[in-house]
Protein backbone atom coordinates (compact mmCIF):
# COMPACT_ATOMS: atom_id res chain seq x y z
CA UNK A 1 0.00 0.00 0.00
CA UNK A 2 3.11 2.52 0.64
CA UNK A 3 4.06 1.77 -2.77
CA UNK A 4 1.22 2.45 -4.45
CA UNK A 5 0.75 5.97 -2.64
CA UNK A 6 4.33 6.85 -3.62
CA UNK A 7 3.91 6.16 -7.27
CA UNK A 8 0.44 8.01 -7.19
CA UNK A 9 2.47 11.06 -5.61
CA UNK A 10 4.98 11.01 -8.32
CA UNK A 11 2.37 11.04 -11.11
CA UNK A 12 0.71 14.16 -9.76
CA UNK A 13 3.87 15.95 -8.26
CA UNK A 14 6.78 16.96 -10.26
CA UNK A 15 10.10 17.67 -8.80
CA UNK A 16 9.74 20.95 -7.50
CA UNK A 17 6.19 19.62 -5.89
CA UNK A 18 4.00 21.73 -8.22
CA UNK A 19 0.59 19.52 -9.25
CA UNK A 20 1.77 18.59 -12.86
CA UNK A 21 -1.08 16.59 -14.74
CA UNK A 22 0.17 13.11 -16.50
CA UNK A 23 1.14 13.64 -20.02
CA UNK A 24 -1.52 11.67 -21.37
CA UNK A 25 -4.28 13.91 -19.88
CA UNK A 26 -4.53 17.33 -22.29
CA UNK A 27 -5.76 20.47 -21.21
CA UNK A 28 -9.13 19.91 -22.97
CA UNK A 29 -9.54 16.82 -20.91
CA UNK A 30 -9.32 19.02 -17.34
CA UNK A 31 -12.99 20.46 -16.26
CA UNK A 32 -12.54 24.24 -15.61
CA UNK A 33 -14.37 25.59 -12.44
CA UNK A 34 -17.40 28.03 -14.38
CA UNK A 35 -17.61 31.43 -13.55
CA UNK A 36 -20.44 33.63 -13.93
CA UNK A 37 -19.54 37.26 -15.21
CA UNK A 38 -22.03 39.83 -14.68
CA UNK A 39 -22.10 42.69 -17.10
CA UNK A 40 -23.90 45.46 -15.67
CA UNK A 41 -25.28 48.96 -16.84
CA UNK A 42 -21.97 51.14 -16.86
CA UNK A 43 -18.34 51.45 -18.53
CA UNK A 44 -16.65 48.54 -20.76
CA UNK A 45 -13.78 49.36 -18.51
CA UNK A 46 -15.88 49.05 -15.07
CA UNK A 47 -16.71 45.91 -16.00
CA UNK A 48 -13.46 45.02 -17.57
CA UNK A 49 -12.09 45.39 -14.14
CA UNK A 50 -14.74 43.56 -12.66
CA UNK A 51 -13.98 40.70 -15.06
CA UNK A 52 -10.28 40.87 -13.87
CA UNK A 53 -10.68 41.43 -10.38
CA UNK A 54 -12.48 37.82 -10.64
CA UNK A 55 -9.52 36.37 -11.69
CA UNK A 56 -6.68 37.78 -9.53
CA UNK A 57 -5.79 40.99 -12.58
CA UNK A 58 -5.35 44.11 -13.01
CA UNK A 59 -5.68 46.98 -15.03
CA UNK A 60 -2.13 47.68 -16.05
CA UNK A 61 -2.98 50.75 -18.72
CA UNK A 62 -6.33 51.50 -20.66
CA UNK A 63 -5.28 53.12 -24.03
CA UNK A 64 -8.68 52.90 -25.92
CA UNK A 65 -11.97 53.96 -26.49
CA UNK A 66 -14.52 53.76 -23.60
CA UNK A 67 -18.07 52.74 -24.44
CA UNK A 68 -21.31 52.65 -21.99
CA UNK A 69 -23.17 49.35 -21.58
CA UNK A 70 -27.09 50.00 -21.07
CA UNK A 71 -28.31 46.64 -20.18
CA UNK A 72 -27.35 43.52 -17.94
CA UNK A 73 -26.57 40.11 -18.63
CA UNK A 74 -25.03 37.08 -17.85
CA UNK A 75 -22.08 34.77 -18.94
CA UNK A 76 -20.84 31.88 -18.00
CA UNK A 77 -17.01 31.38 -18.76
CA UNK A 78 -14.38 29.24 -17.61
CA UNK A 79 -11.21 31.27 -18.46
CA UNK A 80 -10.44 34.84 -17.95
CA UNK A 81 -9.29 34.31 -21.65
CA UNK A 82 -13.15 33.39 -22.11
CA UNK A 83 -14.12 36.22 -20.55
CA UNK A 84 -12.44 39.03 -22.18
CA UNK A 85 -13.08 37.74 -25.71
CA UNK A 86 -16.56 37.64 -24.78
CA UNK A 87 -17.02 41.10 -23.01
CA UNK A 88 -14.16 43.18 -25.62
CA UNK A 89 -16.12 41.32 -29.26
CA UNK A 90 -19.04 44.13 -29.79
CA UNK A 91 -15.88 46.75 -29.06
CA UNK A 92 -13.01 47.66 -30.91
CA UNK A 93 -11.04 47.18 -28.43
CA UNK A 94 -8.40 44.58 -27.45
CA UNK A 95 -6.68 43.22 -24.19
CA UNK A 96 -3.01 42.39 -24.14
CA UNK A 97 -2.20 40.18 -21.20
CA UNK A 98 1.23 40.56 -19.64
CA UNK A 99 1.31 37.20 -17.80
CA UNK A 100 4.74 38.22 -15.76
CA UNK A 101 2.33 40.28 -13.56
CA UNK A 102 -1.12 39.25 -13.69
CA UNK A 103 -2.11 42.67 -15.76
CA UNK A 104 -3.94 43.47 -19.08
CA UNK A 105 -3.29 46.11 -21.32
CA UNK A 106 -6.31 47.40 -23.47
CA UNK A 107 -5.91 49.26 -26.45
CA UNK A 108 -7.88 50.19 -29.89
CA UNK A 109 -8.35 47.01 -32.19
CA UNK A 110 -5.71 48.08 -35.30
CA UNK A 111 -7.17 48.20 -38.54
CA UNK A 112 -5.10 45.88 -41.14
CA UNK A 113 -4.93 48.01 -44.24
CA UNK A 114 -4.38 45.14 -47.22
CA UNK A 115 -2.90 46.94 -51.13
Amino acid sequence: MKYLFSVLLAIALDANGIERLPSSVSDSDVERPVNTLIIVPGTLRENAENLLHMFGWKVYRWDAANFYIDSEYKVEISTLEQGLDFLLDPYPVQAQMIKANKTVLFVNKTKVQRE
